[in-house]
């Protein structure tokens, strides 16, 4: 894959190996020959190095001026005061306690994958495969390509309802629902943001953004074990489910605790192509070990690599080619300008952002 040398050691293993499964997705199901879905972004580069005359990235980008008093740009309507403006001078998107409320119940339910925490409900619910929210925001009914039972090449249209599987007791299903919630609006942001720089125009501003860096860490994570415990995540068209293994344990302390194994956590990742307003993932996995430990996820025209479980991964590569926890995601067709702000825990330091170049190829509405 590029980013992982493969040299054997001492016991016969490669010391930094790490493969993918099956791509698989969801693309709206379009009425009509609809070009609007289409959009081609241009190769990019990283701040420090030239890029090219197709896609200009401005060097300087305008301060975000905010005051308590404006309407926050997290998109809440309300003001930024009673909204994400943290004790610390801050934006930073609240992200609520993930775990159920106090007392614990004592109980396992033997088809919850977070039973072994002894605090599940007695009633199992139907967990979708990605957040009900997500999908309801693509339409009505998809087209998903890459499940175990599809032929290779093939896509099948399904209803948002059937995307589901009994893999969460209601308990932990509701306790989780916020991260749903607070990803829908990462990736509406992303989609109307893709929209808009795919069709021509004449203006030039720079539009704010803000969304939660931490909520869609967690959610990748969230998603990573629906995809695994519900079957979906494959390779070459078998479930990785009966032969490899996820350290759930590692995503409830993610959840609980707000801790990962140093270095994991979400990485945004430079693309190149033609990109559309689809949902894709792959899961990351160490073939030779038979572990799940991570996962790509593609929304429109961001891209970006989770991990969960730090084995044999080197990431000194890692960071070659992405950005861990980037704080700006800059859309940019050289005049407009997109600025999506990713608030996490900590405070902002570094340049840790990601430009983009989208050639507008679709003419003005």
């Amino acid at each position: 894959m590029g980013l992982f040398a493969s040299r054997p050691n001492r016991t016969g293993h490669p010391e930094e190996q790490r493969d993918e499964g099956s791509l698989c997705g969801l693309v709206p199901v379009l009425q009509g020959n609809d070009p609007g879905w289409y959009h081609c972004p241009v190769p990019t580069e990283k701040p420090e190095t030239p890029r090219t005359p197709e896609a200009p990235i401005p060097e300087f980008i305008p301060p975000m001026k905010v005051t308590p008093d404006m309407p926050c740009p997290c998109g809440s309507k309300k003001l930024v005061r009673e909204c994400c403006l943290d004790a610390d001078g801050n934006l930073r998107v609240k992200v609520p306690s993930l775990i159920p409320i106090a007392p614990s119940t004592g109980y396992a339910h033997p088809k919850c994958y977070l039973s072994h925490t002894l605090d599940c409900s007695d009633k199992i619910s139907a967990e979708h495969y990605v957040s009900r929210s997500i999908l309801e925001a693509m339409g009505e009914d998809v087209e998903v390509f890459g499940l175990p039972w599809q032929q290779k090449g093939t896509a099948s249209k399904y209803g948002i309802n059937s995307l589901v599987s009994n893999i969460l007791c209601v308990r932990h299903n509701s306790a989780m629902s916020p991260l749903d919630a607070l990803a829908c609006q990462a990736f509406k942001t992303v989609k109307a943001l893709s929209d808009d720089l795919s069709r021509q125009s004449d203006t030039s501003a720079v539009t704010w953004h803000l969304v939660s860096g931490e909520a869609l860490e967690l959610w990748c994570l969230k998603t990573l074990c629906g995809l695994y415990f519900s079957t979906v995540a494959a390779k070459d068209g078998n479930s990785l489910k009966p032969a490899y293994s996820l350290d759930v344990r590692a995503f409830e302390e993610a959840i609980g605790l707000r801790r990962l194994p140093p270095n994991c956590g979400l990485y945004g990742r430079l693309v190149t192509g033609q990109f559309n307003s689809q949902i894709s993932w792959a899961p990351l996995i160490v073939d030779y070990a038979t572990r799940l430990i991570g996962l790509r996820l593609r929304m429109c025209a961001a891209e970006f690599e989770v991990f969960l479980d730090p084995f044999n991964v080197n990431f000194d590569a890692v960071r070659t080619e992405a950005t861990f926890r980037p704080w700006n995601l800059i859309f940019s067709d050289g005049k407009r300008m997109h600025v999506v702000v990713l608030s996490w825990p900590d405070k902002p330091q570094g340049d840790r952002r990601i430009n983009y170049g989208i050639r507008p190829t679709l003419p003005p509405l």
